[in-house]
């Protein structure tokens, strides 16, 4: 099964309750949720699930992943 990471962050996101934050991220393992993160933190926070997200199943699909 290919777990990839998902990110919610934004305005609307921002505005949620801890409440329906913690609901979002129930939702799946591989979802973060992100708050009033600079750019810098952004990069940050995908080069560490990169480091530790298994990727090789990712370029196993690349082909399917072309747009």
């Amino acid at each position: 099964m290919l777990s990839i990471p998902i990110l919610m962050g934004g305005l609307a996101i921002n505005y949620c309750s801890d409440t329906e934050r913690k609901n979002m991220e129930a939702i799946s393992p591989y979802v973060r949720i992100i708050v009033n993160y600079p750019l810098s933190a952004i990069v940050k926070t995908i080069k560490s699930i990169a480091k530790d997200n298994d990727t090789r199943n990712v370029k196993n699909l690349e082909q399917e992943l072309v747009v």
